[in-house]
């Protein structure tokens, strides 16, 4: 593995030449890794050309726009859906009589509304 630095630095001051061998050691696997990071814009440029490639391919592109919208609008309907359900759970459903209840109780407080048959037809 590139970043396996399990290395242990000598245990005394006196060991020049396993403080060298660390150091070089350490040194080699650092000029590995780098060249693996200098390695990695020609990868993304590589990865980006690909995509470019198939993108503009004429045989690709009409499928990846309709099926985009096509998770737009599926999202979209989830969303809107979820909302009618989250309202519907809470709506409280009432029998008629419980409805005329209400109604009449609530009747006082509205003088202004008119019991107009004609305008609940329109």
């Amino acid at each position: 593995m590139i970043f396996d630095f399990d290395l242990e630095p000598p245990s005394s001051s006196t060991e020049t030449s396993a403080t060298n061998k660390f150091i070089k050691s350490l040194l080699t696997r650092l000029r590995e890794a780098l060249s693996y990071f200098a390695q990695l814009p020609n990868f993304c440029k590589l990865i980006f050309l690909r995509l470019r490639e198939a993108f503009t391919d004429s045989r690709i592109m009409p499928h990846f726009a309709i099926s985009s919208l096509l998770v737009i609008v599926v999202l979209a309907n989830f969303a809107q859906r979820s909302k009618a359900e989250e309202l519907a759970s809470q709506l409280i459903p009432l029998d008629p009589a419980m409805q005329t209840g209400i109604a009449d109780t609530i009747d006082p407080f509205t003088p202004t509304i008119k019991n107009d048959s004609v305008a609940l037809d329109k």
